[in-house]
């Protein structure tokens, strides 16, 4: 039987007394004499006898070997007591219920074993004030019986607490430092937190060669794991195979069937089945026959089960899933809900939806859940059932919506997919970093796909009821730029010196890949810190979608809404007017080939391009505007009049949320109406012709950005206008140096100075840098200070990885160093506020796209900073043309025009003209955010009336000096 409480006092010792006298023929001899010859019960009497607190201390340690744990424990426990039986607080004490807590651990009664590991902590925290090894290592103990119990919250904040001790030592024990880095990484696995899983496993690789082959198996193990979760393949299966070479050099089967199941699901998931099945069977034929490794083989079935899908497999997959269920199970719960889920996805795949269904309903009956609501579904409430189930009951509920969907059944399908939505929401606000709310949101993204089909579909061939678009809307909504919504929400001017430190440090060493363990160190401390900030900060508003909000927000713009949603197979498009407030909506056929499609059309702006006039051939010329033009009008109709079409497009202000190869389209310069070639750019007839166009990553990111409250800036205009000199193609080689050493000068910017100066004589309480003045350093101590920030320079982007695109500042020596260039990562410390960053640049609206969230450019960067608008560029622009456009669209800002009207003038006025009105000149300038004027503070005189004042001083004083001259001669 469990001992639920210390065994003290005279019971013990009569116990222990009986045992001594059972023992006689082992007298004349030390304990330790005994102990040395393995007679470790007759050893434990023997110090029991010696008394004293060592000696009890001595008798537990020798219990404990031959697993008499109870024993051991009670021993311990007596360790810890002076002779009037109070408690001692020494390092003795601290050393006994720390090993007390691991006999009930080993005894899986994990509630006694956190009981006497919190007092180990209490006991450690004040004998130790400072990092130390053993305040560490209860930590990591605590934590870990609290992850077996389900507090997974609880467990995450004790092993981050651990590890911090550990990183702040001399001489720390690297073993266990190891073994806690692998249990956040595993319990971050379990939250669905990616980042710091793998910042977890990666911290831990310098220390994986210092430590025994069982802590480097749990390693590659660990990774194995984690990179499977970010479908890495290739690199899960290395990492299972340096495992599987672990485990056959130390001869231990049970630690090769283990990996071979991530090993198999690497294959698997790689398109191997023969040899993901192969190393199932391997697994399966260690463990089978062994009672001990009954939970091993379940989840071993489980995966063959999984593997065997499809109507003629069918009942081999659920012989299978019967093996699974079978016998006592360590983890009902996560056994019912595999089984349950698992054979559910069997029966779909095998046409037998209806069964599935069947299988789901007493799934989610079992697990607490009760019937109610609409379509009399099964319910189930978080508050019922442990945070380490979460995400396998959100699977339940996304596949039981699959199943409805199958038997017609729509609108039950429909708040399965609800409920579903509801718990990933609940897993994506428990994780801190932004790569980590990417991944969830790319998980999710497909489902949201499924859902808005089944709401189309709805509409399409039901009743045309407008309600069903609404839904359909919200949706998307919801399934885009969730990280950026999340970021602007933060309070950055009041972000912690030590979180800004942090910020900063990880943005430098992200960029340099040869220097892991420090990046992870700082990712897990900035982890720690957000962790513990969570419970300081107020909470976030909530934008969920709603349709009042939205035509409000419409109608204060003055703007009608075209929302886009690819999916992998769909595409929509919404159209909302906002003085109606009626919906319409088109599909989009062939969504497969619009990334192909985008890129060549935009090859066709620029191959088609010229100044004024041509000087191709005019054949040449003209075969090149009949390849924009019917490339452009392709889009056009693939986009705007698909095969079902319930609107028409909106003219005058028109905001559009793009989604996929549609965040790098140009829709300003589409071509509406066709022409005959050699095309008139000036007078041709392109979709901006009829609009003002503005652009939005979603309209729940808007309406956050109009929430954050209001700041008094310094200045109306903080402009920047740097030098270079180097040559043409610096830009596109410093990208490509994966070391980051110091970068040959960019090009000479011949009119960005004349840019800035002429804009700063537009806006009043205008600060300006030009040249050498124009640092990063500078551009790092002002941001945040006035309302237009204004960086005329080179942008360049990494598309495959965004971490290291950047926007330049002055070139100070023959070479442009790294310190001369602001990157993408750079800014999530930066606290921005402005109501427009302008990026008169290279490609600065360029990025990498993640389903599920938006395009990772510059200038959604500067909008998680906390800009409310950034006017940036789709490609390579021309310095001159740029210059034009930008004083142009100053001037009309200037003059109470909004951002969008304004822009949309500039980019007419080129048209017009005759240098620049090919669209490859005025096109590519997106407007994203806000959309309204900026409200511009007048300039004071009395600034003015000092420096005038200060003028006339300084002319007096000098004729006072000269006349001085004068008499000294």
């Amino acid at each position: 039987m469990i001992i639920n409480r210390p065994v003290t006092g005279w019971l013990f010792l009569v116990f222990l007394t009986v045992s001594l006298l059972a023992g006689g023929d082992s007298f004349g001899q030390t304990p330790q004499q005994l102990e040395d010859q393995g007679k470790y019960d007759e050893a434990a009497q023997a110090f029991v006898a010696a008394g004293g607190r060592m000696n009890y201390f001595r008798a537990g340690e020798a219990w404990y070997e031959p697993d008499s744990l109870l024993k051991a424990a009670a021993a311990f426990l007596n360790a810890t007591q002076g002779e009037n039986g109070a408690l001692v607080e020494d390092s003795l004490t601290g050393l006994a219920l720390h090993k007390t807590g691991l006999c009930f651990y080993r005894l899986e009664d994990d509630e006694q074993a956190i009981k006497y590991y919190r007092q180990a902590v209490q006991i450690r925290d004040k004998i130790f004030p400072g990092p130390h090894n053993d305040r560490a290592k209860s930590r990591k103990n605590l934590a870990t019986s609290m992850r077996f119990l389900g507090n997974l919250d609880s467990a995450a904040v004790l092993t981050r607490e651990a590890i911090a001790i550990y990183e702040h030592l001399p001489s720390p024990d690297t073993t266990n430092w190891l073994r806690g880095l692998n249990e956040l990484g595993d319990i971050s696995l379990e939250l669905q937190d990616m980042q710091v899983a793998l910042s977890s496993f990666l911290a831990a690789r310098p220390l994986v060669t210092k430590v025994s082959a069982e802590d480097a198996f749990n390693y590659y193990y660990l990774g194995a794991r984690i990179y499977l979760g970010f479908e890495d393949f290739d690199v899960a299966i290395r990492h299972a195979q340096r495992a599987v070479a672990l485990a056959e050099q130390e001869e231990e089967p049970y630690w090769l069937a283990d990996v071979l199941t991530v090993l198999a699901g690497g294959q698997r998931q790689s398109k191997r089945p023969e040899a993901a099945k192969r190393s199932y069977l391997q697994a399966a034929e260690i463990l089978e026959g062994d009672p001990y490794e009954t939970e091993s083989l379940r989840l071993v079935y489980l995966n063959l089960a999984s593997l065997l899908g499809g109507a003629e497999h069918e009942k081999e997959a659920l012989r299978y899933l019967e093996l699974a269920n079978t016998g006592y199970a360590e983890d009902p719960t996560l056994l019912l809900l595999e089984v349950t889920k698992r054979k559910g996805i069997v029966q779909i795949d095998a046409g037998k939806p209806e069964e599935a269904l069947v299988t789901y309903e007493e799934g989610l009956l079992k697990l607490g859940g009760k019937r109610g609501g609409p379509g009399n579904l099964v319910q189930i409430s978080p508050d019922s059932i442990s945070p380490i189930y979460y995400e396998e009951v959100a699977q339940l509920l996304g596949d039981q919506a699959l199943a409805l969907t199958h038997v017609g059944r729509f609108e039950d399908a429909l708040s399965s997919y609800d409920a579903y939505f509801n718990w990933l929401d609940i897993l994506r606000n428990r994780v801190n970093s932004d790569a980590s709310r990417r991944f969830l949101s790319q998980n999710l993204r497909p489902v949201f796909d499924r859902a808005i089909g089944v709401l189309i579909d709805r509409f399409l061939n039901e009743s045309n009821d407008e309600d069903y678009l609404w839904r359909a809307l919200a949706l998307s909504e919801r399934a885009k730029a969730y990280s950026l919504l999340t970021s602007i929400q933060r309070d950055r001017r009041n972000m912690p010196k030590r979180e800004s430190e942090l910020r900063a440090r990880i943005a430098t060493l992200e960029r340099s890949a040869s220097k892991p363990a420090p990046l992870e160190a700082a990712r897990l401390e900035l982890d720690r810190l957000l962790q513990q900030r969570k419970t300081e900060l107020p909470e976030t508003e909530d934008f969920t979608f709603r349709e009042d909000d939205l035509l409000e927000m419409l109608r204060g713009r003055g703007s009608d809404l075209m929302a886009f949603h690819l999916g992998a197979e769909r595409g929509h498009l919404f159209v909302v007017n906002h003085r109606t407030g009626g919906i319409g909506y088109a599909s989009i056929e062939g969504v497969d080939s619009l990334t192909t499609e985008v890129e060549a059309w935009r090859e066709a702006i620029d191959a088609s391009a010229y100044q004024r006039k041509s000087l191709r051939p005019e054949a040449e010329q003209a075969a090149l505007d009949e390849a924009f033009q019917n490339e452009g009008l392709a889009l056009v109709s693939r986009l705007f009049y698909g095969k079902h079409r319930y609107s028409t497009i909106p003219a005058g202000n028109v905001l559009i949320v793009p989604d996929g190869a549609l965040c790098f389209l140009p829709f300003s310069c589409l071509p509406v109406t066709p022409a005959k070639p050699p095309l008139n750019y000036g007078a041709y007839h392109y979709f901006a012709k009829d609009r003002n166009v503005s652009y939005a990553y979603s309209t729940s990111v808007l309406l956050a950005q109009s929430k954050v409250k209001a700041i008094d800036y310094d200045n109306n205009l903080l402009a920047f206008a740097p030098s270079f000199g180097g040559d043409a193609g610096s830009g596109k080689r410093a990208i490509r140096q994966t070391d980051l050493r110091a970068l040959k000068g960019l090009e000479p910017l011949q009119h960005n100075r004349e840019e800035v100066e002429s804009i700063s004589t537009f806006v009043p309480g205008s600060l300006s840098f030009y040249g050498v003045e124009a640092s990063r350093k500078r551009f790092l101590e002002t941001a945040g200070s006035a309302r237009i920030v204004h960086l005329s320079s080179h942008g360049t982007v990494n598309a495959a990885d965004p971490r290291l695109s950047f926007i330049a500042f002055s070139q100070l020596g023959d070479s442009l160093e790294l310190e001369e260039l602001l990157y993408f990562n750079d800014l999530s410390s930066v606290a921005m506020e402005a109501e427009l960053v302008v990026l008169s640049a290279c490609e600065t609206s360029l990025g990498e796209y993640v389903p599920g969230e938006t395009a990772l450019s510059l200038a959604s960067a500067f909008t998680a900073s906390g800009a409310r608008s950034t006017l940036t560029t789709l490609w390579a622009v021309d310095d001159a043309a740029t210059k034009e456009l930008m004083v142009n669209f100053y001037h009309h800002l200037t003059a109470g025009n909004s951002r969008a009207e304004a822009l949309a003038i500039a980019q007419r006025t080129h048209r017009e003209g005759e240098d620049y009105a090919h669209p490859y000149y005025w096109s590519a300038m997106t407007l994203y955010g806000a959309g309204g004027p900026v409200i511009l503070k007048a300039r004071s005189p009395f600034p003015w009336m000092i420096a005038a004042g200060g003028g006339v001083l300084v002319a007096l004083l000098s004729v006072f000096f000269l006349r001085g001259n004068r008499k000294k001669r």
